[in-house]
């Protein structure tokens, strides 16, 4: 079998996606694409606003205290869940809610350190969380997150 290759330089440089209805042979042109959105100076790919988050200069302030928080970046964790309600992180120390507000504010749920994977059910308003031997959901008579821990 033999197999060609196409450069699509002048889809990602200048003109982007074709814009005849019907995509000719051999254009360089795209005629569909996916994560991209259209600029003046052509295709730009998809970055996540959440990369900065990430980084190991961004600092977390735990919401009781105050005090700086250190979130382990070991694989798998940190896991971020978005969800209905905003961005849960679980991380090996614990699961997190964080907030909007400048500097970046954490809400812990005081599961501990965990061994094994979040799992994240989004429920509506009020997502649970599952961690090996923790699980964390919202109790609706309490209106507040509830931690089972089994032992």
């Amino acid at each position: 079998m033999k197999t060609y290759r196409t450069s699509f330089h002048a889809g990602f440089s200048s003109i982007g996606i074709d814009p005849e209805s019907v995509a000719g042979r051999n254009s360089g042109l795209l005629s569909d694409c996916m994560n991209v959105r259209l600029t003046k100076n052509g295709l730009e790919g998809y970055r996540p606003l959440i990369k900065s988050l990430l980084d190991s200069d961004c600092g977390f302030v735990d919401s009781v205290t105050g005090a700086a928080v250190t979130i382990t970046r070991r694989w798998p964790f940190p896991q971020l869940f978005l969800t209905d309600v905003g961005l849960f992180i679980g991380a090996l120390e614990g699961l997190y809610w964080l907030s909007d507000d400048d500097p970046l504010t954490l809400y812990s749920f005081s599961t501990g350190a965990v061994t094994w994977p979040w799992s994240c059910a989004a429920i509506g308003k009020y997502p649970a969380f599952s961690c090996g031997d923790v699980f964390v959901y919202m109790d609706h008579v309490a209106n507040a997150y509830k931690v089972v821990t089994y032992a």
